[in-house]
């Protein structure tokens, strides 16, 4: 079940605002319906089932130094839906999932660190934190109301809510079967 949390809601009004102003981003977020057993600053469990996505340079870590979490996990915290153009199917697709903003929080990551995300087939892409809207991107658990197979680019993807800003824009940044995302902080 999930919950609509103060920090979702708010979010979706802001975008219901800037769409009656005419600065209509290219998706818009919904709470997903029900209650989460798992609310924003709960610890996270260690995974009963296979690890799906592993999250390493984090402060609250469950297995060792790193976040590992499985589908019934992520399933629990907060999630959103939205429709979305994909650039790869060159359609819009209907996506469920946890707003990277939330991931982050039940990580406990620094705002200044970069994060580099790893796919399944080794491919990598490195962000900024500081230079992105982690409000606008989804870590994506389901396409149309299923879960997403492995040969359909799961089980997990980041997807771009605004496919117009600089980094939705670029279909190298949309990373599917994700594996691995690994923060570093700059050193001072």
């Amino acid at each position: 079940m999930r919950i609509r949390t103060p920090g979702v809601i708010a979010t979706a009004v802001l975008l219901s605002l800037m769409t009656a102003c005419g600065s209509a981003p290219t998706a818009t977020v919904q709470p997903a319906p029900g209650d989460s057993p798992l609310p924003r600053g709960s610890t996270l469990p260690t995974p009963k089932g296979k690890a799906i996505l592993t999250l390493s340079g984090v402060a609250y870590p469950n297995a060792g130094q790193d976040l590992k979490l499985d589908l019934a996990t992520l399933d629990e915290m907060p999630t959103v839906d939205t429709t979305v153009y994909e650039p790869f199917l060159k359609r819009d697709v209907r996506f469920e999932g946890v707003l990277l903003s939330d991931l982050l929080g039940y990580a406990g990551v620094d705002s200044n660190a970069t994060m580099t995300v790893t796919a399944l087939d080794d491919y990598e892409v490195a962000f900024p934190l500081d230079q992105m809207d982690e409000t606008r991107v989804l870590v994506a658990t389901r396409a149309e109301g299923a879960a997403i197979d492995v040969l359909d680019g799961g089980p997990t993807r980041f997807v771009f809510l605004d496919g117009s800003s600089l980094l939705g824009s670029n279909s190298d940044n949309w990373v599917w079967s994700l594996a691995y995302v690994t923060f570093a902080t700059p050193s001072t």
